[in-house]
């Protein structure tokens, strides 16, 4: 079975998980902040499931695509055949 390449795009934010938030112990600590890590998190995660939503409407225009261009080839061929 050939690789779908469509499918890896589609499945690139599946591997995303939530950031994980930890109780610090007392003593000294050193943190290094990148930007706001929550309202990013929040973005990637609605970009996912939208983009999983993209995904089913994708699929059906895809195949709906494939079916009228395998029709159009049929009815081509079907003409050529009367043109003999």
């Amino acid at each position: 079975m050939a690789r779908d390449p469509e499918a890896a795009f589609f499945k690139r934010l599946e591997g995303l998980q939530p950031c994980e938030v930890s109780e610090l112990k007392p003593g000294t600590h050193i943190f290094a902040v990148y930007e706001k890590l929550k309202e990013i998190e929040s973005t990637i995660l609605a970009k996912r499931d939208a983009l999983r939503q993209f995904e089913i409407e994708y699929r059906k225009a895809l195949a709906h695509f494939q079916e009228v261009t395998n029709k159009y080839n049929q009815e081509k061929q079907s003409v050529s055949t009367f043109e003999k």
